[in-house]
């Protein structure tokens, strides 16, 4: 009986994932299904570049400039949201 309840203690462990494991896990998983579905979708059209597909450009570099620690802090803040509107 002793045996019994000794095999049953050794069988249950605690496994400790750790969060950054997991997402580790998680990108892979991700990348390879990425790169497994590029070989079986079609080759994407090619168009030629709007006005709209620049604006939407101008505006993403705009928001990463706007974003980019320069000096003392970001250019742009939430703290000065406010008197963007006065």
């Amino acid at each position: 009986m002793s045996r019994a309840s000794d095999s049953a203690k050794v069988s249950r462990k605690i496994v400790i994932v750790k969060p950054n494991e997991t997402f580790e896990v998680i990108w892979i998983v991700w990348f390879v299904s990425w790169m497994a579905a590029s070989f079986w979708s079609g080759r994407t059209e090619k168009r030629a570049t709007t006005r709209e597909t620049w604006i939407y450009r101008g505006a993403i570099v705009a928001g990463a400039i706007l974003m980019t620690p320069l000096g003392d802090g970001a250019s742009w803040s939430k703290a000065n949201l406010g008197s963007w509107y006065c």
